[in-house]
């Protein structure tokens, strides 16, 4: 299936974006706690007030930290986007359980920025964006040609 190209380019952007929420929730929380607390009323707010809930006694913090910090980069330059976004979805999953009372589900628990953030990330999944202006692209030439030999 072949997207069209003006859609690749919203992809490109959204990809982009996302990486650079991951990317500053990541740097927030591994160099500057003062930036973390100024992010915390802006988008991903429930994502940057969860990490800085985490406990960092067994260093729990700093891996999530830096987790955020590689899926975002690794978002922005194109690379792995697959895996980054399976990964960027655990994390906001993870990032959400805290938030449920037990057996008390309501309405505003899925109207978040959490599930807004899965969703474009399964939309970055399945269309493949790594391969819009990105290094996925590079691979996905370099082993198109190897099978062709």
């Amino acid at each position: 299936m072949k997207i069209p190209h003006s859609l690749r380019i919203v992809i490109l952007f959204l990809r982009l974006a996302l990486g650079l929420d991951f990317l500053c929730l990541g740097i927030s929380a591994t160099f500057g706690t003062g930036l973390r607390n100024e992010f915390v009323g802006s988008s991903f707010g429930d994502l940057y007030a969860w990490l800085a809930g985490v406990s960092n006694a067994n260093g729990l913090q700093t891996i999530f930290a830096w987790i955020f910090t590689i899926v975002g980069a690794c978002l922005i330059i194109g690379l792995v986007v697959r895996l980054a976004s399976a990964i960027g979805i655990t994390l906001v999953i993870v990032s959400m359980i805290p938030a449920m009372d037990g057996g008390h589900l309501s309405t505003a628990q899925f109207a978040n920025d959490g599930v807004i953030a899965i969703i474009c990330l399964l939309i970055l999944f399945v269309a493949n964006a790594g391969t819009y202006l990105g290094v996925d692209q590079f691979f996905h030439i370099h082993l198109s040609s190897k099978h062709k030999e």
